[in-house]
């Protein structure tokens, strides 16, 4: 779950546009409007451009990102050229406060001035839940951008969905399919194999430039090794990278056809974690239009089941029983038995012997 929180100082009013979200036309309307901003910009519309510059900052997506590639470009060199007719760059002084109400008493206080007000500052609140107060003083010009995560899974804590136009069709432009294959001691090596095709023929035979992203559970990881791998086996495929920060593995294409492609790769378990969320996210969709896409969430039912002392080894956890303890060998009782075992055969051995001689 994203969150953008807009801090303005030295304007009264923020934009009033309406926002609205969930159409396909988001990356050619941010590229449309920066180019407008930089026509204003350049006219001395500075007035105007302001309002350009909010609905601009509204539509971003992360840190430093909108929706794709081009957007963003187009987005920063629009800002860039913004910023450079700012006349109060000279004087430009800010102290922002950061309170949070789920922490009282926790207080972060961030400086900006003419030497690093374009240096990205970061704060990590303590505790997440409740709200969080922003207090500003001084000249110029910030923009916050709060960012949080959660994993729901339990019905009863889903939001419902939003509810659809009726007057517009919502067609899908790709497949989407994920299976899974495990291997080793407790699902130790997973092998995901994905799915995809085009669908929509009547826009064009096959999509653009074209991209995978698919959340890998927590605790496996995938090597550089099986990237390779994965690309000389698969020719479509032109370059794919997995990032253990955010367990995103992304695999791209050049295009995506109407015949299914199913590239399969290996993630081995590298560390022990227990209770694992039961959904992880897949997504397939165009790279300069993200928005045509097609998101879903595959389950691993059989690793959130698992328990801390069945994914990890005897050095990892030793405090678990399956590890630590054994049953205790007698070694006296053992070296009798031998030792009785091998005088009864010996001495059997004689009397056989004896038993013989006497026949003949």
């Amino acid at each position: 779950m994203m969150q953008t929180l807009v801090l303005v100082v030295g304007y009264e009013t923020l934009c009033d546009e309406v926002i609205v979200d969930g159409y396909d036309i988001e990356v050619p309307a941010v590229m449309a409007t920066s180019y407008a901003l930089m026509c204003y910009v350049h006219n001395n519309y500075i007035d105007e451009a302001s309002k350009i510059m909010y609905w601009i900052q509204h539509r971003r997506k992360t840190l430093g990102g909108w929706a794709s590639t081009m957007d963003t470009i187009t987005a920063i060199q629009a800002l860039h050229n913004y910023g450079l007719t700012n006349p109060n760059r000279d004087i430009y002084y800010m102290e922002v406060e950061v309170t949070a109400t789920s922490t009282p008493g926790w207080k972060e206080v961030v400086v900006l001035d003419r030497t690093n007000f374009n240096v990205a500052q970061e704060i990590e609140i303590p505790n997440v839940y409740g709200s969080i107060k922003i207090t500003a003083r001084g000249n110029g010009l910030a923009l916050i951008q709060v960012e949080t995560e959660v994993n729901v899974e339990f019905q009863d804590l889903m939001e419902p969905g939003a509810d659809l136009p009726e007057d517009q069709d919502f067609d899908s432009h790709f497949d989407l399919e994920i299976s899974l294959d495990w291997a080793g001691r407790n699902f130790s090596t997973m092998y995901i194999t994905t799915c995809t095709r085009w669908v929509r023929t009547d826009l064009s035979p096959h999509s653009q430039l074209a991209f995978i992203d698919l959340e890998i559970p927590s605790g496996y990881y995938i090597i550089k090794e099986e990237l390779r791998k994965q690309q000389k086996k698969y020719p479509f495929i032109k370059r794919s990278k997995y990032s253990a920060e955010s367990r995103m593995l992304s695999i791209y294409f050049e295009k995506i056809g109407t015949d299914w492609i199913c590239p399969k790769i290996r993630a081995d378990r590298w560390y022990p974690v227990a209770n694992i969320s039961i959904q992880n996210f897949a997504i397939v969709g165009e790279y300069y239009e993200p928005e045509i896409q097609n998101a879903t969430l595959y389950t691993v039912y059989n690793l959130n089941f698992l328990h801390v002392c069945q994914v990890c080894g005897s050095f990892e956890c030793p405090y678990c029983p399956h590890y630590n303890t054994g049953t205790p060998t007698n070694t006296w009782n053992v070296h009798s038995c031998f030792l009785y075992i091998f005088g009864t055969t010996v001495a059997l051995f004689i009397r056989m012997n004896n038993m013989f001689l006497d026949f003949r």
